[in-house]
């Protein structure tokens, strides 16, 4: 009967080993950088997003990790970071890949006179090549910057057009 109870007392810690989990947290941050150059009438650049996507290396597939609609005012994103996806739970791992889904819908930019333009957003997704090393009982932030200057235009006929030139300038495991 000993032998029995030690053998179940064994059985059942190699099956609660085996179902520890090896996880970790995620910020994903958006900031606009500099807009110094930034040489039109736009006074806010307001973008929707209504989806944050994260490639998994080890499935080989995409996880929606932030899903809705959430709007950013870009130009008061210079100097400072507003998350687009925050995770208090994701297996650990290397993750190389963020796409961002965006939509006109809810997207504008409100010029020096208070007009307020729609914002035609092309293409309306974007995927950046971004390192998120997700270590256990850690957080790692990643910081994306849609670079304003290189994205906005404003057409001959006054239409306004983001073309979003994103990429990661930090991460940290901490």
């Amino acid at each position: 009967m000993r032998k029995l109870t030690l053998c179940l007392i064994g059985v059942l810690a190699a099956s609660a080993i085996g179902c520890i989990s090896h996880e970790g947290q995620l910020a994903i941050l958006l900031t606009s950088g500099s807009t110094a150059t930034l040489r039109t009438d736009a006074q806010q650049v307001n973008v929707e997003i209504t989806s944050v996507d994260l490639w998994d290396n080890e499935d080989r597939v995409w996880i929606t990790v932030a899903g809705g609609s959430q709007i950013h005012e870009l130009i008061g994103l210079a100097g400072r970071a507003s998350p687009i996806a925050l995770l208090n739970s994701i297996e650990r791992g290397n993750y190389t890949q963020i796409r961002i889904t965006f939509s006109q819908a809810n997207s504008s930019v409100i010029t020096d006179t208070g007009r307020r333009d729609a914002l035609r957003i092309d293409p309306s997704g974007v995927t950046v090549q971004a390192l998120a090393a997700v270590v256990e009982d850690e957080t790692a932030n990643v910081v994306l910057e849609l670079d304003l200057d290189s994205s906005l235009s404003r057409r001959n006929n006054g239409n306004w057009v983001l073309r979003p030139v994103v990429r990661q300038v930090a991460s940290s495991d901490r």
